[in-house]
């Protein structure tokens, strides 16, 4: 969703926390279904809202993008580098 501009809708479970913000959806607790039919229904009535989490959404998903993660794993690997560890 966050990927193609919309705003998430997720539970507030595992993972889903780290990439869900209220700049770019909803978390949700498990099970509450009556939330998220009122968060959808928002979503649907509120144009503005829905145009300001879309927003967030894209700028939140380019933090996740392959050359983001391959530049965090360059920096992890040459703060590594050379550092020996003993079994």
């Amino acid at each position: 969703a966050l990927g193609c501009g919309l705003p998430a809708l997720g539970a507030n479970a595992r993972a889903l926390p780290e990439y869900i913000s209220s700049e770019n959806g909803f978390l949700i607790e498990p099970g509450d279904h009556k939330t998220l039919a009122d968060r959808m229904i928002s979503l649907l009535q509120d144009g503005r809202l829905a145009e300001k989490l879309r927003k967030g959404a894209l700028g939140n998903v380019q933090k996740y993008s392959t050359a983001q993660i391959a530049n965090h794993w360059e920096e992890v690997y040459k703060k590594t580098k050379g550092i020996i560890i003993k079994r």
